[in-house]
């Protein structure tokens, strides 16, 4: 993997979740539906993912299509693992530090406040989410190497070189590995507000109430989302391109989907 272009730090305060005790340094699979598959490294076998495996650093984990994985981490955060999704366990809790490196897919976390992380980052290919505390998405397109971003609470430092981006609750913002221009903080477009909706209304976790996936009626609202998110983010990139087209620069930002909030 190569180093990504952008950095992206989550900052909130007072968020607390539930996660089971566990060995430190691992992560607990405390639900999961589908398929969905684990090795160590590179060149490991695939095995199977079974609820109660504890994985240990250098894991990583791959879903398949209709599947998701809840993760308990040390110190009571929590990450849940979407549907084609793989991702990378590189850190987990030694030191208070969380490293993820997520190739493709989408992952939701909580980060516990309480517990003061010296780090959790959340890597793609062209984005690192270093959190502090909040709860957010972050969703990666491989084949267009492009990440989205969501904040659901507290707000977003979101950095590309010496440039820097406040994505506060409520926003969102896209980017691609070696953008040149400034990024578009806007307003979540309604098929991003529907799906933190779901989420919040149907998986406990969520609440800090419990640690169940839904399958039935989340997983059915997710592949709509997948749809309209591949669409919304199709149209924006064309018009990214179009606009620096017509400026004559290598693509930057233009307006949409969403509203531009100006939160910077």
């Amino acid at each position: 993997m190569q180093p990504s272009a952008v950095a992206v730090g989550l900052v909130v305060l007072g968020l607390t979740a539930v996660a089971s005790a566990q060995s430190a340094d691992k992560a607990k699979v405390v639900d999961a539906f589908g398929t969905s598959q684990r090795r160590i490294g590179t060149a490991a076998k695939w095995e199977p993912v079974n609820v109660g495996d504890l994985l240990a650093p250098a894991t990583w984990l791959k879903t398949g299509a209709n599947s998701a994985v809840l993760l308990a981490l040390p110190d009571k955060h929590v990450m849940r693992v979407g549907a084609n999704t793989t991702v990378e366990l590189k850190a987990l809790g030694k030191d208070k530090a969380y490293s993820f490196n997520v190739a493709a897919g989408k992952v939701w976390s909580i980060v516990n406040s309480a517990s003061k992380p010296a780090k959790y980052e959340i890597e793609t290919p062209s984005a690192v989410a270093g959190v502090q505390g909040t709860l957010f998405g972050v969703f990666h397109d491989a084949t267009d190497d492009a990440t989205n971003v969501s904040a659901a609470e507290g707000q977003v430092e979101v950095r590309q070189g010496g440039k820097k981006w406040m994505v506060k609750q409520g926003s969102c913002t896209n980017l691609k590995r070696g953008m040149k221009q400034d990024a578009v903080v806007m307003d979540q477009p309604e098929h991003i507000r529907v799906m933190w909706k779901l989420l919040r209304e149907r998986e406990g976790w969520m609440r800090g109430g419990g640690e169940k996936l839904d399958r039935e009626r989340v997983e059915r609202g997710l592949q709509d989302f997948d749809q309209r998110h591949r669409a919304a983010m199709m149209e924006f990139w064309k018009r990214r391109q179009a606009a620096a087209a017509k400026a004559g620069q290598r693509p930057g930002p233009p307006r949409g989907p969403g509203k531009p909030n100006g939160r910077r």
